[in-house]
């Protein structure tokens, strides 16, 4: 049986070929995840649309202390009782239909093009105060921005953003699961008083929203806190990735960053390409889930209960469904990548992260048009101890 995680010949961009290997001849199969215990890894394009639309496929486990696991950190890899304390896994889909309307208009369209304004604002700020290289980009644009940008979402004063910054690296930190339980346990306190906060002080942002929707159905710091975790993963941690390996990809491919430069018309199509393929499997091989009951996919039938590693970045690449998989084409006119996931499990935060990339890409590449590396590809150094991989600093120069 095959173990997680697979080796790769180092490179951060690469999804290692035993990824591809499965997809070609068992594109469901049974492996072992970084903790030991047995999971289904599907890398089959095909099959993971399937079980994305399966609501038997979740988030929760009717016996979650004994389920199997993909990591031992707090904030990935981990079960739930169904959306919320002794809801159920048969409650978990009403409990997530809930809870999407809640969030709903914490990201609204018109919500989103105001912070765009905001995000390019601090981008140019940013880009301004680059005048002597090199400079770690992941530092001073990567990191903050995302986080920048998702706080303000969330509604956490700006005063704070640092704050939540040290927790989050604490509590994605696989290395140390004692250091992430304290950070996880200090993230609760801080929900409950910015909960309290939002009760006296009601404003347009979604902890506001939390505490004071009709349904009652987020009543807890703890629950708020799990919610705003899978927040700041979603729209801190992945698009800090995607923005870093996004300027790799456009560094290596000079040709396709000439189009872009040449016609900014093409941004969106790069950034949707930008996303197909910066989606890495990390330690954990893909995003984890459970099964509820029996799901029978061809002849594979996954039980309930089995732990499933939904390897989107091995999918992105299924040549059964992109043409061409490991070019890097901006003017790609068919993209149907899953990043996001899938049907009612797509990302609610997706526009929030294609606007901060499209506003990243859209003024670095024209604003310093020979940006490169300040080390040799090879010397980048890359996180091996955090859930989401990707790099630990993009030292560039121009």
């Amino acid at each position: 049986m095959d173990q997680l995680p697979f080796d790769g010949d180092g490179d951060v961009l690469e999804v290692p070929p035993r990824f591809r290997e499965l997809q070609r001849e068992q594109p469901i199969a049974r492996v072992r995840t970084l903790t030991g215990d047995e999971a289904w890894l599907v890398t089959g394009y095909d099959e993971l649309r399937e079980l994305y639309g399966n609501q038997a496929l979740g988030r929760a486990h009717r016996d979650p202390d004994n389920a199997p696991r993909t990591t031992p950190p707090i904030v990935a890899g981990v079960p739930t009782h169904g959306g919320r304390p002794h809801a159920g896994v048969d409650k978990e889909q009403e409990v997530h239909n809930r809870m999407r309307r809640l969030l709903t208009p914490a990201f609204a369209a018109k919500r989103m093009e105001q912070l765009r304004t905001r995000i390019g604002g601090h981008i140019d700020e940013v880009l301004d105060a680059m005048v002597t290289p090199p400079v770690d980009l992941h530092a001073v644009l990567s990191q903050p921005l995302p986080m920048t940008a998702i706080c303000e979402v969330i509604g956490a004063p700006p005063g704070d953003h640092g704050k939540l910054r040290d927790w989050w690296n604490r509590m994605s930190d696989i290395g140390d699961s004692a250091r992430a339980g304290a950070a996880r346990a200090e993230f609760v306190d801080y929900t409950a008083a910015l909960m309290a906060a939002k009760r006296r002080e009601p404003a347009e942002d979604l902890v506001s929203h939390l505490v004071h929707n009709p349904e009652d159905t987020v009543t807890s710091a703890e629950q708020a806190a799990g919610l705003i975790t899978g927040l700041l993963f979603a729209g801190h941690e992945s698009t800090m990735s995607r923005i870093d390996l996004g300027v790799l990809l456009l560094i290596r491919n000079p040709g396709q960053r000439a189009k872009l430069l040449a016609d900014p018309g093409l941004l969106p199509g790069a950034v949707e390409e930008i996303l197909r393929m910066t989606i890495t499997p990390g330690l954990i091989g893909g995003v984890t889930r459970w099964a509820a009951h029996d799901i029978t996919i061809g002849e594979v039938t996954i039980k309930a209960g089995d732990a499933v590693v939904m390897a989107t970045g091995a999918a992105n690449y299924d040549p059964e469904r992109v043409e061409c998989p490991d070019e890097f084409d901006i003017t790609r006119t068919c993209n149907p990548h899953m990043s996001f996931g899938y049907g009612s499990r797509f990302c609610i935060g997706a526009s929030l992260a294609k606007i901060e990339l499209q506003e990243v890409f859209g003024r670095l590449f024209a604003r310093f048009p020979t940006l490169r590396l300040a080390v040799p590809d090879e010397e980048l150094p890359v996180n091996r101890d955090r859930v989401a991989g990707g790099l630990a600093a993009l030292p560039v120069a121009w």
